[in-house]
């Protein structure tokens, strides 16, 4: 409130997509009276399912929105007409397949947590929301059998060289830690079906495995 010279953004692309009876809050809800200061975007890309649709949204003090306009009508004169109405419908009318799909995606968090948990060395916590969870990986990176790969590879990211080796070796793909700024874990999406999560996990372990 000292530096009304500052705005800030909030993305709110996974406010649908809480789990364990999460309620969604954002910093303007939580301060309306810096209501100016704050601008929000958001889209239907994941609570619906509609990456290729590419429809987002933002809500901010008028000056923004309408040098977004502005910009926005130079670039790309807007989005397609049948991409807006598909974004509108979703927006509007009944919410029951995001329930469906949020329940689909804690079953699935549930099920990736455990698996990752019960292999020795990984640590998995349960995230909050989205469909993505971070395991912790130090211990695994101590290795000498790792530490000999890091070495070999000449890379100074553990995460980096893991993800490569899991790649390469094991046709399963994650994104170093390193990408986010920790280079403790990588992620991991289970934005797939249970029948991949499996798959995938156990290969994971498997690597693990063939570094003891």
């Amino acid at each position: 409130k000292e530096r009304s010279d500052i705005l800030l953004v909030t993305d709110d692309i996974y406010e649908h997509i809480l789990f364990d009876d999460r309620k969604f809050l954002n910093v303007p809800m939580l301060v309306p009276e810096l209501k100016d200061q704050w601008f929000i975007v958001n889209g239907v890309s994941k609570a619906y399912s509609m990456t290729g649709w590419r429809i987002g949204y933002g809500a901010g003090p008028q000056y923004i929105i309408k040098n977004m306009e502005t910009i926005q009508g130079q670039s790309t004169s807007g989005a397609t007409s049948i991409a807006q109405a598909g974004a509108q419908a979703a927006l509007s009318e009944s919410q029951d397949c995001v329930v469906e799909m949020r329940k689909a995606f804690q079953e699935r968090r549930d099920l990736v947590t455990r698996m990752l948990s019960s292999i020795p060395g990984v640590r998995a916590f349960a995230p909050g929301g989205a469909f993505y969870i971070f395991p912790d990986l130090s211990e695994i990176y101590k290795k000498p059998k790792f530490q000999a790969l890091l070495k070999e590879k000449n890379d100074d990211s553990a995460s980096r060289v893991f993800c490569a080796h899991l790649l390469d070796h094991y046709e399963v793909a994650a994104v170093p830690g390193i990408a986010f700024g920790d280079d403790t874990g990588i992620r991991i999406s289970y934005a797939l079906s249970e029948e991949h999560i499996r798959k995938g996990i156990e290969r994971l372990g498997n690597m693990i495995h063939d570094l003891d």
